[in-house]
């Protein structure tokens, strides 16, 4: 399932540098684009982001296994972000928040409510069981809210049809409600089944990974083999009133995201094939008469998929989708049926886990999961915007990268912790090259441990900036990761940094103990 499939992903995520070949020439910025994070200081938030969902005025409910957005107290798992607010302001509490993880959240625009769903027992105060309203208007949780008992992970997906028709999916029970294990709907009152409920899959569970609205109804994706009595394979569509079941699906693995347009439904996961059909690993089209590829993904999984506007995007743990290089996200072009990455001057995506995806506007979309950079950002920590950017990479060094960056200096050291991990945000600055012209910098880090008995040799990608801007902050872990560095202390360290020009010119400069 999805909470259960990512969980154990961070051995295999993608560790690339984002880095993408050769490009034109970059010309000037008509704006914003590219990669942004999202508020000042402690950008973005200190665990993953598992849902985004976007309010009526604009602003972001966000949830996840954070315990805090924005470095802001109370922002435990489900925060807000403004994106009008002063950067310094712009996120903001729900109450305490969750006291475990969110892995849904959705909008209802009528009521003006946020609803959650996740593996919590408590929001705020009353017992809040896997399920919750928050009334964005008041600014209050709203109780009672109908009980979910879990049998595992709780819930992992909501969709809102009207106020009195929201649907829940995941990984529970209904007490009283045996047809609504898995899948059930809020019906204004309390939870119900829905049309005859899920059957069981072979090791015993009901389990909905992911949902879409479609028209008065739903498309369900997960772990499921049969809906109201008749077999279907992981995937069906509720209308409202009857199920449309599909008799063939993937020959193994989940269904983790769906998606869908008037060409037909679009399916995500971590199966090998859909319905035996060529080159539909991980991702697959329902045109209406037949299972389709939209061609290879070489990865792990397809977590989410958005259709905004033109495109389908897709997210997830992949290098590449239909020959297309893409670091975990990419987007589909519905009208050339072509696939595209998120790129900016010499960036490709982010280096770690989409889950969520949401419309900004004006073609731009808010990104969140597991990932620590996003583009030449180095602090956007779980959640980022990507806008439309015409940047490419340059062939060779641009005017004024001819020498290396000056003055090159530590001037902040923050303590600060990334999912379970203790550690400190170094930030860094340095005085760019004279000359005008576009630069890219890149900088990397070297370390001398317990005061001269190893010395570090090699680059951590987890604690290397390449960014456009003349600052940037790194993440230091107290005790290192790195297996050839496996349990040395990175604390009472003297730190070796080195930033690059894009031509690759260098400053070496030691700072430190920090």
């Amino acid at each position: 399932m999805r909470k259960r499939l990512s969980m154990g992903m961070a051995g295999i995520m993608t560790a690339a540098l984002l880095a993408v070949g050769a490009a034109p020439t970059p010309v000037a910025a008509s704006g914003n684009e590219g990669w942004s994070a999202l508020g000042s200081g402690t950008q973005g938030t200190d665990n993953r982001v598992f849902q985004i969902a976007k309010a009526n005025d604009g602003s972001l409910y966000v949830g996840g296994t954070f315990t805090t957005a924005g470095g802001v107290t109370g922002t435990s798992r489900i925060a807000r972000f403004d994106p009008s607010a002063p950067a310094n302001s712009a996120w903001s509490a729900l109450g305490t928040g969750a006291n475990g993880g969110v892995y849904a959240v959705a909008y209802d625009p009528v009521a003006n409510h946020v609803w959650i769903g996740g593996g919590f027992s408590n929001v705020n105060g009353p017992p809040q069981n896997r399920l919750a309203r928050w009334d964005a208007g008041t600014s209050q949780w709203i109780t009672p809210t109908p009980t979910v008992q879990t049998v595992g992970d709780g819930v992992e997906e909501i969709t809102v049809v009207a106020s009195n028709q929201v649907y829940v999916g995941g990984r529970f029970t209904v007490s009283g409600v045996a047809a609504a294990t898995g899948f059930a709907m809020f019906d204004g009152t309390d939870l119900v089944a829905v049309g005859g409920g899920l059957a069981n899959t072979s090791d015993g569970f009901r389990i909905v990974n992911g949902m879409t609205r479609a028209d008065n109804g739903v498309i369900i994706g997960g772990q499921f083999t049969e809906v109201g009595g008749t077999s279907t394979n992981r995937v069906a569509l509720w209308d409202g009133s009857a199920w449309t079941r599909f008799t063939t699906g993937p020959g193994n693995g989940l269904v983790a995201a769906v998606a869908s347009t008037s060409a037909g439904i679009y399916i995500g996961g971590n199966f090998a094939d859909f319905g035996g059909v060529p080159d539909t690993k991980r991702l697959a089209m329902w045109n209406g008469s037949a299972w389709v590829s939209l061609g290879a993904v070489e990865g792990t999984v397809v977590e989410e998929l958005q259709v905004i506007g033109n495109y389908l995007y897709a997210g997830g743990v992949f290098t590449s989708i239909g020959g297309v290089p893409a670091n975990n996200i990419a987007r589909y072009n519905l009208s050339t049926q072509t696939w595209e990455a998120l790129t900016d001057l010499c960036f490709n995506g982010v280096n770690g886990v989409v889950r969520t995806i949401v419309d900004a506007g004006g073609g731009a979309v808010y990104v969140g999961g597991g990932f620590t950079a996003a583009g030449g950002v180095g602090a956007a920590n779980g959640i980022a915007k990507f806008s439309p950017s015409t940047r490419g990479c340059p062939t060779s060094a641009p005017q004024g990268d001819t020498a290396a960056p000056g003055n090159f200096r530590v001037t902040g050291v923050t303590p600060d912790r990334v999912g379970r991990i203790n550690g400190m945000q170094v930030h860094l600055a340095w005085d760019a090259p004279a000359g005008s012209g576009y630069r890219l910098f890149n900088v990397t880090t070297r370390g001398r441990f317990n005061a001269g008995e190893f010395v570090d040799t090699s680059s951590h990608q987890s604690q290397t900036c390449w960014t456009v801007n003349a600052t940037c902050t790194i993440f230091y872990p107290f005790t290192s990761n790195d297996r050839t560095m496996a349990g040395r202390q990175y604390h009472q360290v003297i730190y070796t940094l080195q930033g690059y020009s894009a031509n690759g010119a260098g400053l070496t400069t030691t700072v430190g103990p920090l």
